[in-house]
């Protein structure tokens, strides 16, 4: 993935894969473990709004390493892989999210057509 200068998303993206992985664990203790990491994980998001979105502090309490940003930071993704959504999205939803913005668009133009009429 490419993060370039996006490290909330980055720290997110690497909190989520990381509980993914746990979840995906046999271990018997797996929920308690699963329900700790997300209760540090909100935490952490409320530390990072209570410093105007700066992880310096916030990554601290979360229960894992932090993102290896040095393998995102600067890279570009290749040219010509530009991508209408996200390969892990399931495609019934990205399926449903097109219609609803393609229909929220013929409602806007709709409605900007009104208000010209109107004036």
């Amino acid at each position: 993935m490419y993060f370039d200068k996006a490290k909330t998303l980055a720290n997110f993206g690497y909190f989520l894969a990381h509980l993914y992985e746990l979840l995906q664990s046999d271990e018997r203790d797996t929920r308690e473990r699963a329900a700790a990491r997300v209760s540090a994980g909100l935490a952490a998001v409320e530390q990072a709004a209570l410093d105007g979105g700066r992880w310096d502090f916030a990554q601290m309490l979360l229960p894992m390493p932090e993102p290896p940003f040095s393998t995102h930071h600067g890279r570009a993704p290749p040219r010509g892989t530009l991508l209408a959504h996200a390969k892990l999205a399931d495609p019934a939803l990205v399926q449903a999210a097109v219609a609803h913005l393609k229909d929220m668009g013929q409602i806007t133009k709709m409605r900007e057509e009104a208000a010209r009429h109107n004036s």
